[in-house]
């Protein structure tokens, strides 16, 4: 078996390992990084206000020069996933079954969506039909915004089935292993939830507040999805390495 079945597979040293998982990272940083220096300054990007979508749109007023860097960035950290899915799966195999296969599950969905979310891009018209509001964008079933939500809640899902195969096998691991990295994660997830549903009433009550994007900083709906985003990725990276 070739090195490069065998750690496509998840079948990793430790060295390869590290080394796999500085690449990823290094890989989509620049192309990220690449996405926002390309973003034009007049269109005002900020974490704030403008969803990660925004940099993979490629209207006038978003990214018109340079949304194909995030779409790029989105596909490789994506696919890049399937070896870190593969490689926690084994393990979850040696003590729970039923955890293995419903996360390997999830994070295969994920992985499907996520792709799509890349290559049906955030567009105006999409917008525009919805009223320019994502929540109502994806009311409306916008397929860049439903691919978004399910890529999302899979990679979610999956990462809770790690976590709780944990609490319900706490000894598997020793505690400090496995359960900072379940808190962070779980504390920026219930995070997202409580805000935009604090923003969400207010926004009902109100009707001069605006749903999207919401107020800076803690009801703002992008920042807590950038902040979700890095929170399954901390999981992620930190629950391979202590496998």
């Amino acid at each position: 078996m070739s090195k490069f079945w065998q750690i496509f597979i998840g079948q990793f040293t430790s060295t390869q390992l590290i080394i796999y998982v500085i690449i990823q990272i290094l890989v989509f940083l620049t192309f990220l990084g690449l996405a926002r220096f390309t973003y034009p300054q007049e269109n005002n990007y900020s974490i704030m206000t403008h969803t990660m979508s925004f940099l993979g749109s490629k209207e006038e007023f978003r990214n018109p020069k340079g949304w194909y860097f995030f779409s790029i960035a989105i596909i490789w950290i994506t696919i890049a996933d399937i070896p870190l899915n593969l490689y926690i799966f084994r393990y979850l195999l040696t003590f729970s079954l039923v955890a293995a296969w419903m996360m390997i599950i999830s994070a295969a969905i994920s992985t499907l969506f996520g792709i799509l979310v890349s290559i049906f891009t955030d567009t105006d018209t999409d917008r525009e039909l919805a009223g320019g509001n994502f929540i109502q964008d994806l009311k409306s079933g916008r397929l860049h915004n439903v691919a978004a939500v399910i890529t999302f809640a899979t990679f979610i899902v999956a990462n809770l089935i790690v976590g709780f195969a944990y609490v319900f096998n706490p000894f598997q691991r020793p505690l400090y292993n496995w359960v900072p990295p379940f808190l962070i994660f779980v504390g920026v997830l219930i995070g997202f939830f409580l805000f935009n549903w604090l923003w969400q009433k207010k926004c009902k009550k109100n009707k001069d507040l605006e749903p999207f994007p919401g107020k800076a900083p803690l009801f703002s709906f992008p920042f807590w999805e950038w902040l979700l985003f890095i929170s399954l990725y901390i999981f992620l990276f930190w629950n391979v390495f202590i496998i």
